[in-house]
């Protein structure tokens, strides 16, 4: 009889909770591999910022089976329950790593370990492959502009240290894993990073984005009239890094006149300073495009993307772009930047100083606009999971040596300090998340019941 697949993903958090960059990633995989007919199996660290509940819980995380809360497992006790589905209907397919923050990495290796024919699959959603400083941002105001950890930009940063130690761990476990590891880039930009700061991964990256392109939206390609007040959009989280200073440097310079109307589209809800108002967007499994969907109501023309850091992605450019909104960006942008520039669907400005200018000139940013709209052959009228890591998995059943070796790891384990006191913490943890999950979903239904 044939096996059914299953995936195991070591991922960064709960992403049942958090629905942002790398949870929103691996919960749209859950659900593309559960569409295929595969068990979908991600881990996640627990403790958050408490070193002595990290301590405790350094051979123990949190599981999510195929979009449910499964609890708080040791490792042993995991290993355990994967092995009965092996033994039973089931075999691996993949191991994908999403993340290493927040992880004890003896827990990751002895996972690793225990399946040493199946394929690996290393994500780099950010930079934290190259440093711990995972966005790469110097002083949390510019980018850093280093190549290679220990570089000259390196002196005097706060978290050369810490990544010294960190990476040449991560990187050791990796070298011993190299003849079976694929890095999944989502964009050519972390691509180029990660071999410039590990040359050895060369030959062994690929490039996958996130989403693919379904059909062409044609709406929302009208001229504009004269004296139209142009609608621009601020996309996201509200942080500085992510352009929001400069936006409300412009918005402060320009609202009032009457040429443009200013509108941000995120799940925050903190007060918006004046000039400006939100559309409450939140991306869910059952609204996958709940961003462009907003986007196309509001028929945005121009959206502003001044990201201060190297996105290695950016989904809300691709929404903004599936929205045929005119992208406004910078050189310090990444992959924004990149796909503008690829596909003439915006513009990548100098500066702030430019962008001003831009907005200054409301009739020739409305020019320019119209012959955007004339020229352009439209966004996508979807965008869908990228299913392309499914085709990155190489099955292969563990051989009964490694069974041994697993089961004598778990032996050595049962005596570990965070063994010991475990169990019960355990309970209180799963506990605790499923109480946290609920009242996330709790806040979800009043939100949208008041939209």
């Amino acid at each position: 009889m044939k096996k059914k697949k299953l995936f195991i993903a070591i991922t960064l958090s709960n992403y049942l909770i958090d629905r942002t960059g790398t949870p929103k990633v691996v919960m749209s995989h859950q659900v593309a591999a559960n569409d295929a007919g595969i068990k979908y199996v991600a881990l996640f660290p627990i403790g958050g910022s408490s070193k002595f509940v990290k301590r405790l819980f350094s051979n123990s995380f949190g599981v999510i089976c195929d979009g449910k809360f499964a609890g708080v497992f040791s490792l042993e006790a995991f290993l355990a329950r994967v092995g009965r589905l092996l033994d039973g209907e089931y075999e691996l397919g993949c191991i994908y790593i999403h993340h290493f923050m927040g992880w004890n990495l003896e827990s990751i290796a002895g996972i690793v370990s225990s399946y040493p024919k199946v394929q690996l699959v290393v994500y780099a959603h950010d930079y934290y492959l190259c440093c711990t400083n995972y966005n790469l941002i110097q002083d949390g105001t510019q980018l850093c502009g280093s190549a290679r950890l220990g570089d000259a930009q390196c002196a005097g940063c706060a978290y050369y240290a810490d990544s010294i130690i960190r990476e040449d761990c991560i990187w050791r476990f990796l070298h011993n894993e190299l003849h079976r590891i694929v890095f999944a880039c989502p964009s050519s930009v972390v691509e180029r990073m990660v071999q410039s700061f590990h040359p050895e991964a060369k030959g062994h990256c690929t490039v996958i984005p996130h989403q693919r392109y379904v059909g062409i939206y044609l709406d929302n390609k009208e001229m504009l009239p004269p004296n139209h007040a142009i609608k621009v959009a601020y996309l996201g989280k509200q942080q500085s890094i992510k352009g929001w200073d400069c936006w409300c440097r412009l918005v402060d310079a320009f609202r009032g006149q009457g040429k443009y109307e200013f509108v941000v589209f995120n799940n925050e809800t903190k007060p918006l300073p004046s000039g400006m108002r939100r559309v409450f967007v939140e991306f869910s499994p059952g609204k996958p495009n709940a961003m462009i969907d907003e986007l196309r109501r509001e028929n945005v023309d121009a959206a502003l993307l001044w990201s201060q850091c190297l996105e290695t992605y950016s989904y809300t450019c691709m929404e903004a772009y599936a929205s045929n909104a005119f992208i406004i960006t910078c050189p310090s942008s990444g992959n924004i930047a990149e796909f503008v520039s690829m596909t003439h669907c915006g513009q990548v400005l100098s500066s702030e100083q430019e962008l001003c200018q831009l907005l200054d000139e409301p009739d020739k940013l409305l020019e320019l606009l119209n012959g955007f709209r004339a020229n352009h052959d439209g966004g996508a009228m979807a965008l869908a999971t990228n299913d392309a890591f499914i085709a990155l998995a190489k099955p292969s059943r563990p051989t009964a040596q490694n069974a041994v070796e697993n089961e004598r790891q778990c032996r050595t384990n049962r005596f570990r300090l965070d063994n010991c006191f475990s169990l019960p913490l355990r309970i209180f943890y799963s506990c605790r998340e499923r109480k946290k999950i609920e009242a996330a979903n709790s806040r979800k239904r009043k939100q949208e019941y008041a939209i």
